[in-house]
């Protein structure tokens, strides 16, 4: 710091001395041609102590009055000394607020304090009050399940001395409720499964803490076990391979953990096979008398439904194609009605 002071025109010419609160710390003035006294004080070091302390210059050249002098009240811009988050709790829970308080000490002016989760900052909900030398901020902080070994960070900076700025930091362990889903891969190319085909279902967990139970669903019925947690945060399980058409339906999988359970996204599952007459009309007899009107139903369970019959008869080699502007009705099962008038 640089200060100047000068005394003119006085006879006899004054000394002019700087005193700090009580204590002579300059007396080194100079005499100029012009009839002017001056003295430039360099104070090489401003500290903290001394904040608001009085600087004066006395000038003086006899001692029959007092001497008259210039005080200046210093007033220092001072970095913040510490920052500090308090009560770092060890574990939170996703989507649960709470109160989290930081303490900056030492800045003056008060500090601009913020606060970040990552990159990201928090503006909303935020408190900041000052007393002394001491400034609180407090935010209510709502953490997601994204934000687990994120660092929280308190960011404290003097808005005229912003290359001291000072920070604290504080990972975050969010416990979340399990995020599940469920995707279906098999072996071969061809987006149609038949039976035979591997089919795997695959149920993926991401959680904290790590998944205990998995539970699989087919519709609307519980379908398989609990399976035991594995390593890592990413869990995984394979009930195994669909085989048959009665595998065919929507599946559903689950992940439990301590602070819950979430279900996955529905698959679902189709495996196609080709036409069979359902078992309990696969035969019948039918006695009609010359061209009499009779009704013939065939029943038969596909996947994906049949779009064409044929008609026999079981002496004959040759079929008789439907015509297709004609009804097929399928509802678990297809059936066609044919009726025909029978003659010789």
């Amino acid at each position: 710091m640089k200060e100047h002071q000068n005394a003119e025109n006085r006879n006899p010419r004054p000394s002019l001395i700087w005193y700090l609160e009580n204590t002579i710390i300059d007396e080194t003035f100079e005499e100029e041609d012009n009839g002017v006294t001056s003295n430039a004080l360099t104070f090489p070091r401003l500290g903290r102590e001394h904040l608001n302390a009085r600087l004066s210059c006395q000038a003086s050249n006899t001692n029959l009055s007092p001497p008259p002098s210039k005080v200046i009240i210093l007033n220092i811009n001072l970095r913040p000394l510490s920052v500090q988050i308090v009560k770092k709790q060890e574990q939170l829970s996703a989507y649960r607020s709470l109160e989290v308080e930081c303490i900056v000490t030492g800045s003056r002016p008060a500090p601009e304090i913020t606060w970040w989760i990552g990159s990201k900052p928090l503006r909303d909900n935020v408190i900041n009050f000052s007393q002394s030398n001491l400034t609180r901020s407090v935010v209510q902080l709502v953490p997601e399940a994204q934000d687990h070994e994120r660092l929280l960070i308190c960011h404290a900076e003097n808005p005229h001395l912003r290359a001291k700025s000072l920070e604290d930091t504080w990972k975050l362990d969010v416990q979340y409720v399990p995020i599940v889903s469920l995707k279906m891969s098999f072996s071969k190319k061809s987006n149609h499964i038949a039976e035979g085909d591997d089919v795997y279902l695959e149920c993926t967990a991401r959680a904290n803490p790590r998944p205990s139970k998995f539970f699989w669903f087919k519709q609307v019925g519980y379908a398989n076990r609990a399976q035991r947690q594995r390593r890592g945060f990413c869990e995984r399980a394979k009930p195994g391979a669909a085989k048959c058409r009665n595998d065919s339906g929507e599946y559903k999988c689950a992940a439990q953990n301590d602070e819950g359970k979430a279900t996955s996204n529905p698959v679902n599952l189709q495996v196609t096979y080709p036409p069979v007459c359902i078992s309990s009309k696969n035969s019948q007899v039918f006695v009609v008398l010359e061209k009499e009107t009779i009704e013939l139903i065939c029943e038969v369970n596909s996947s994906p439904p049949p779009d064409h019959f044929m008609w026999s008869f079981n002496n004959s080699k040759e079929y008789i194609d439907i015509d297709p502007k004609l009804e097929i009705k399928c509802l678990n099962f297809c059936y066609f009605t044919q009726i025909s008038n029978v003659q010789d």
